[in-house]
């Protein structure tokens, strides 16, 4: 049983923090309208030979040069095989016929200094309504700087839309992921390494489709390769995101957005520049807890920074935490077991 002091404070905590939270913007507004295909625009007849549907790897392009051949239909632009890779010309895209999914993989490398994308498609109903997944060398500098959730074939975007990457690479291990009205961006194995940029588009818009597929510009350049059918969900749940003070000293204020982390079982707040969409850090909140809800709080250890608090229910013993942690520096100021 909790004292009434402590109850008392629990209350004026939560209270300060909703009177201080910015909006929700897990909740901001309509999804875009859903766009139709452009007038005169045709999509090619599918091919009538259809690919085993089998876990893992569904095309490795290892094979002659030429077109990308009959397990696939071209649905704009061109599709080729060049040194046994994927290339696709001007804003190209490409399905796998019979081929259903929620989870894609490839790997993606930039070459040369051209404007250059590839990327992945998921949800796929026609050419105007469809997921499309894209990672872009936008500045010349031979490196992927940019990545996209679009919405149709370059089409406008939804989350993110088109943001900067939080750094370069010209090769990675590529995997987005649909769940619900949410995509999860994963850069891994950059350039050979172990580093890992991760992303997440909210708010969806329903595309009417399950087809997946591959997109690309320019013909000369981006390259995808091992294209796959991931065998599970999204490793991240997006539970809220909610509007916090500028952190980082570029008078844009940042995204605070509560994480169920199922692959390693944690709970996380991913503080992100609202402005340049870099991600500028994660909030562990520990292992056994299952993410309720977040809301921020403002500076109560004096250093002037915010805190986020994050209501969870702990898996044990079923019942509900208030954890609070610094922005800045991340620390655990308190924890408040709720009656």
């Amino acid at each position: 049983m909790l004292s009434n002091i402590t109850k008392l404070a629990i209350l004026s905590l939560l209270s300060m923090g909703l009177a201080n939270a910015d909006e929700d913007l897990s909740r901001n507004g309509p999804a875009p309208a859903i766009r139709p295909p452009a007038a005169g625009q045709t999509q090619a007849a599918p091919s009538t030979k259809v690919a085993p549907q089998a876990t893992g790897i569904l095309d490795d392009f290892n094979r002659a040069d030429g077109p990308i051949g009959s397990l696939w239909t071209v649905q704009a632009g061109a599709f080729n095989v060049v040194s046994q890779a994927a290339q696709g010309g001007s804003i190209a895209l490409a399905t796998f016929n019979g081929g259903t999914g929620n989870t894609l993989e490839a790997d993606v490398e930039a070459t040369d200094t051209a404007l250059q994308y590839t990327g992945l498609v998921l949800g796929y109903a026609d050419i105007g309504n469809n997921y499309f997944l894209k990672v872009q060398q936008q500045n010349g500098g031979g490196t992927f700087d940019h990545a996209a959730c679009y919405y149709g074939n370059n089409g406008g975007g939804f989350g993110l839309g088109f943001f900067a990457l939080d750094s370069n690479f010209k090769t990675a291990h590529m995997k987005v992921d649909l769940s619900g009205t949410t995509v999860t961006m994963t850069f891994s194995k950059i350039d050979g390494g172990s580093t890992t940029q991760t992303y997440v588009c909210e708010n969806a818009p329903a595309t009417g489709g399950s087809g997946i597929g591959i997109l690309g510009y320019d013909a000369s350049y981006a390259r995808l390769d091992n294209f796959a059918n991931g065998p599970a969900g999204p490793s991240y749940t997006v539970v809220q995101t909610v509007r916090v003070a500028d952190t980082n000293g570029n008078n844009s204020p940042e995204e605070a957005t509560l994480i169920k982390d199922a692959a390693a079982a944690t709970t996380q707040v991913w503080i992100r520049d609202s402005k340049t969409k870099t991600l500028l850090k994660k909030l562990n909140y520990g292992l056994g807890y299952e993410p309720i809800s977040l809301t921020v709080l403002e500076d109560t250890n004096g250093n002037g920074s915010q805190e986020v608090a994050v209501t969870v229910k702990r898996n044990a013993t079923s019942d509900y935490v208030l954890l609070i942690r610094d922005i800045k520096s991340g620390t655990l100021i308190r924890t408040l077991n709720l009656p």
